[in-house]
């Protein structure tokens, strides 16, 4: 068996963006791939034909990252293909017949995303940049200068992978080809989040804001034919995630977030009349939230059709799909090892994208019956750890894990090992494919994780971590590492590292300032100090602040108390930080504070900042970055757990 190595992720096609044509008879996807230079990603239009069971590549220049069906034989695509003016989106028309692209055509804004409501009409977001009126009145001189100046006067005045977003918003239109017509549906003062496209009806949601934006969205229909739009539910009392036609009736998806706050499960109510009516109340989250880094992006993960809504869900370690009935009933339509990461479902068909056992993402029929080999030669003959179930009781608490045993393992030697803490808290370690964790198998770590209380696919009551940072989840980690010590005892105690992203990252800042029994750490993209986040991270003051129960002003000593920054000068771990400088979810400054913090007070460490990065380093960022990343990490843990130089 050959060695995954640390580039293999180079290798793998994250696929995305799955859906039937409008016939049924095919399938298109996406298959993003690192481009060779290592600095990006190419992107590619793949079409799968369900009778002749053919995998068809459609597009060749990797520039298609999303795409619309234009009827049962033509695909468009947002292009860049030659001249292209600023501001600009070129949409391009291409035939599963062969041939090149060819322009269909251009909207005059920067599209974010775009839905078909028939051959000739879309919808779109676009980003509407209210700093453009204010310069539109300045002199050529006046606006030059301006470029030295950054104006902030909002909050969020910035969000993660977008850099400063003061005064900009995105907007729903909807545009025309054959006139070329926008037609602007939402407040040009509304940010746009989900948009639903059932026949001549759009659902939004938004918040419109113009000081500092909310924490609870609208709900908005808009008809075409009558170019009217209506407020179906006003702001300030509901989380509202989508809204959709099914069972012939408004469904709308929704929490008041009165009970476990802003991370709380959402219910499904009908709305009629103005009033709603809860016809669904979710025992498990929506999505799919079993973490991976090897996957490609988006697609459909919920859809209202007449006879169910139809959903991904995160259930336990294992991410499924379901279908809710109009009796608030519901039926499992996809469950077992693995996940569903995307679906659609055409005249009661159903196919997914998704990673069942340890393979990468490839196209499944309903049944779990694999219909693509586009990853299979990239794990070929190469060593692919099983993960074995490793469940403990933790304060009479389910908690569940995995353990991952190191190549060519021998159970009479004594082998090196690493933690491996998830983000969120609310998302979910399961035993699907992990490149990372794979990649320090084939090198010759144990390598063993677990969800703790703080975790999603376990209900509100278990994902509840309000307050609790660094405590309940804190012991349930321990605990489990205590569990796997004793049942492997091939693992040399004195020789285990931990290691975090995010919520993994405060985990791992908490556990240097509160045990020594780590031999060293890896913080990535970690939290320190929430007195400092919660003023200036993108979503501080809605989820930071509601995580810890309170502020700066309110509850000051309990949010201290949950900061790894105050057990810092405890700190005698050998602990590396990994951190973006575009990072503005756990920004730069998190892990800057920790890192002078503990070195201050005489503990080794070290900190790699990369350039250009944000916080989706280790599953969107540069290819060259993710592996310097993945080096940065592996050469700490082979310093201090092998005693490598």
């Amino acid at each position: 068996m050959e060695r995954i190595g640390i580039n293999d992720f180079r290798l793998y096609k994250g696929l995305s963006e799955l859906s039937y044509s409008p016939d049924g008879k095919k399938l298109a996807f996406v298959a993003r791939q690192s481009k060779e230079n290592g600095k990006g990603y190419d992107a590619n239009i793949y079409v799968y034909d369900i009778a002749s069971k053919e995998t068809k590549q459609i597009t060749a220049l990797g520039d298609s990252a999303t795409y619309i069906w234009l009827d049962d034989n033509n695909l468009i695509f947002p292009g860049v293909r030659g001249d292209k003016k600023p501001g600009t989106t070129d949409f391009y028309k291409i035939s599963l017949d062969g041939g090149e692209a060819k322009k269909l055509f251009t909207i005059p804004m920067p599209v974010m995303q775009i839905k078909k409501i028939d051959g000739e009409n879309f919808a779109f977001v676009a980003k509407y940049d209210h700093n453009k009126e204010r310069l539109a009145k300045m002199t050529p001189e006046q606006r030059e200068e301006e470029k030295d100046y950054i104006i902030i006067d909002e909050l969020p005045f910035w969000f993660n992978g977008a850099g400063f977003i003061n005064k900009t918003r995105k907007v729903l239109y909807t545009y025309n080809i054959p006139t070329g017509k926008v037609t602007q549906v939402a407040n040009k003062w509304s940010d746009v989040m989900y948009v639903g496209v059932f026949g001549d009806k759009i659902f939004y949601t938004c918040t419109t804001y113009k000081d500092k934006k909310p924490k609870t969205n609208e709900l908005h229909y808009y008809n075409i034919k009558e170019n009217k739009d209506e407020k179906l539910i006003a702001g300030g009392k509901y989380s509202i995630q989508s809204a959709g036609i099914a069972f012939g009736k408004v469904c709308v998806l929704l929490s008041d977030c009165r009970k476990y706050g802003t991370g709380e499960i959402c219910d499904f109510y009908f709305l009629e009349n103005g009033e709603l009516t809860r016809f669904h109340e979710a025992e498990f989250g929506y999505n799919n939230s079993v973490g991976s880094d090897t996957r490609g992006g988006g697609g459909i993960t919920m859809k209202y059709t007449d006879n169910g809504i139809y959903t991904t869900k995160g259930i336990h370690t294992n991410g499924e799909l379901h279908v809710i009935r109009e009796d608030g009933s519901f039926e499992v339509i996809v469950n077992g090892e693995g996940t569903v990461d995307m679906f659609d479902i055409k005249d009661g068909v159903i196919h997914f994208i998704g990673m069942r056992g340890q393979k990468l993402q490839e196209l499944y029929d309903v049944k779990c019956n694999q219909l693509t080999t586009l990853n299979e030669k990239a794990l070929e003959g190469k060593y692919v750890a099983v993960p074995e179930v490793m469940n403990i009781i933790s304060d009479d608490t389910l908690i569940e894990g995995f353990v991952m045993k190191p190549i060519n393992f021998d159970p009479d030697k004594k082998y090196p090992a690493i933690v491996d803490v998830h983000g969120g808290p609310r998302t979910i370690y399961g035993s699907v494919f992990f490149h990372e964790m794979q990649y320090w198998a084939s090198e010759g770590y144990f390598v063993y994780f677990c969800n703790p209380r703080g975790s999603d696919g376990r209900g509100d009551d278990f994902a509840d971590l309000r307050g609790k940072y660094g405590t309940i989840d804190f012991d349930d980690l321990l605990r489990f590492c205590d569990a796997v010590e004793e049942k492997y005892p091939q693992i040399d105690k004195t020789k285990v590292g931990i290691t975090g992203g995010s919520y993994g990252g405060f985990m791992t800042n908490w556990a240097i300032g509160n045990t020594n029994r780590f031999a060293a750490a890896a913080s990535q993209r970690s939290l320190t100090n929430w007195i400092s986040l919660t003023n200036l991270a993108d979503i501080g003051y809605t989820f930071d602040a509601d995580q810890v129960q309170g502020t700066a002003w309110r509850n000051m000593k309990r949010i201290w108390d949950q900061s790894p920054l105050k057990h810092a000068n405890k700190a005698k771990t050998p602990t590396l930080f990994i951190h973006s400088e575009e990072d503005y979810r756990c920004l730069l400054s998190e892990g800057m504070q920790m890192f002078y913090a503990i070195k201050n007070a005489g503990c080794v460490a070290r900190m790699c900042i990369f350039k250009g990065e944000n916080h989706e380093l280790s599953r969107n960022g540069k290819p060259i970055h993710r592996t310097r990343r993945l080096k940065e990490i592996t050469g700490w843990f082979d310093h201090y757990l092998k005693g490598i130089k």
